[in-house]
């Protein structure tokens, strides 16, 4: 429950600093914000004397333990802090919602100043419950979250992953930022996040691909389409050998969904059903986003027509309406397939997730209408039914988490056991071959169902 409590307050504050980005600190969204960050810090601080975030290694950190997905969804909160070398922030018991609004609007407009700067602004303000962590946590006594070594080593395989995850997040929410203003926007570090990534997905595919796993996100995150990226990305470098053709494929899934940056926030992020009128503006968006990368310098070709036509379906139905029958290039067809599939397993507030079983189900249902059947094929081949880094209940109680996938059959990947049937973490855990068949043939040991946070 605590950590629940944490994960409210630091959703209320990326949410309040990117209203402030987009609008400005006084506007009523950046309030709310505040005030359901407040709400969520009184909750916490009935029983606690304050609340200490750390940043350990570009990870949130509480408690001396790293919040992975937590971080990926803050990236943008940790890179504000750094930029003003902040380690942290620091929450004290009596704090109102125009104190927690004057730090975002501080940390948007301080410009260089130091985090000891920031602190004596609000101190001289007479704020006085909250601060800025000057000095690493790690310094203090505060476990650390593993990972990339000190002292200029080369960083693992995990945060190589989750830098390039990370900066493709910072990205797409620089150009929404950019559009949003009426500015012209830049796509040039777009590209550069597509050749990274494509180079990436050659040498630490395994882990990239688990990044996806991450579904717990909300709004002014992109998260969405950097998986959506990932997925299409490594199934390119799958089936072609044509680095260039990666690097434009990886592009154009990274920008599918750009046209959703000028939707209305009511309706982009409305929490229940949408009105006729609302799903008119929002089946506009491939329109609006095929404009958008047309009139941009440094974009290809294919990324205009993916974004254009990853919503029609296979048997044209969808939208846009269009006047005469097209042909949509197989990465397009081949976005669409993903696209479905990453966004009916993402957590919402506004609807629970699907579970990979049934959003496979989905895909093959969709065959031959839908989706092209040669596309869903080729998603299930490379990803299986339990992509990499899904958390699964295996036959006789253990769970794990699936390592890869097995291409002669997608029901059966290689999961390394997590847990003990009584739910105890396993060190080093067992690999488990789920399709190893017994002397009977059949399967010595199943996965019973994924697991959902």
């Amino acid at each position: 429950m605590t950590v629940e409590v944490v994960e409210r307050v630091v959703r209320a504050l990326v949410v309040a600093l990117m209203n402030g980005l987009l609008y400005f600190p006084g506007h009523r969204r950046v309030m709310q914000s505040c005030e359901e960050a407040v709400a969520a810090l009184d909750a916490y601080l009935e029983r606690q004397a304050l609340l200490v975030l750390g940043i350990r290694e570009g990870l949130l950190v509480f408690e001396g333990k790293p919040l992975y997905d937590l971080s990926l969804y803050a990236h943008r909160l940790i890179r504000t802090l750094r930029d003003h070398d902040a380690w942290g922030l620091r929450f004290e018991r009596g704090l109102t919602a125009p104190q927690v609004r004057r730090l975002v609007e501080v940390l948007l407009e301080a410009g260089s100043a130091s985090a000891s700067d920031i602190n004596g602004q609000l101190a001289q303000e007479g704020i006085s419950g909250l601060a800025l962590e000057v000095q690493p946590l790690v310094e203090r006594g505060v476990a650390g979250a593993g990972g990339a070594s000190q002292g200029g080593e080369a960083l693992g395989e995990e945060e190589v992953s989750r830098e390039i995850y990370t900066n493709a997040l910072a990205v797409l929410q620089d150009i929404m930022v950019e559009l949003r203003r009426g500015e012209k926007a830049s796509f040039s570090h777009a590209s550069d996040v597509a050749a990274g990534l494509a180079e990436a997905m050659r040498l630490h595919r395994r882990p990239l691909i688990a990044l996806t796993a991450v579904k717990n996100y909300d709004e002014y995150t992109f998260n969405h389409s950097v998986n959506v990226c990932i997925y299409t990305t490594a199934l390119a470098e799958a089936l072609t050998t044509d680095a260039e053709e990666v690097v434009r494929i990886a592009q154009a899934s990274l920008l599918h969904d750009v046209g959703k940056i000028l939707i209305a926030d009511e309706i982009l992020y409305k929490p229940g059903r949408l009105s006729d009128g609302e799903w008119e503006v929002m089946h506009q968006h491939p329109v609006v986003g095929a404009k958008i990368l047309v009139e941009a310098q440094g974009v290809d070709e294919l990324a205009v027509n993916v974004a254009f036509g990853h919503h029609l379906r296979y048997d044209r139905q969808g939208y846009p309406q269009l006047m005469a029958t097209v042909t949509l290039d197989p990465v397009t067809e081949l976005v669409n397939v993903i696209d479905v599939y990453e966004a009916v397993t993402a957590k919402r507030p506004y609807k629970k997730p699907f579970p990979p079983e049934r959003a496979t189900e989905l895909l093959l249902e969709g065959c031959g209408r839908d989706f092209n059947p040669v596309c869903v094929e080729a998603f299930l081949g490379c990803f299986g039914v339990y992509p990499a880094g899904t958390r699964v209940l295996l036959e006789g109680g253990c769970q794990g988490e699936v390592l890869s996938t097995n291409p002669q059959d997608p029901f059966h990947p290689l999961v390394r056991v997590t847990h003990d049937p009584e739910g105890e973490p396993v060190a080093g855990g067992e690999v488990v071959d789920t399709a190893e068949q017994d002397e009977a043939a059949g399967f010595r040991c199943e996965v019973v169902k994924s697991l959902l946070e």
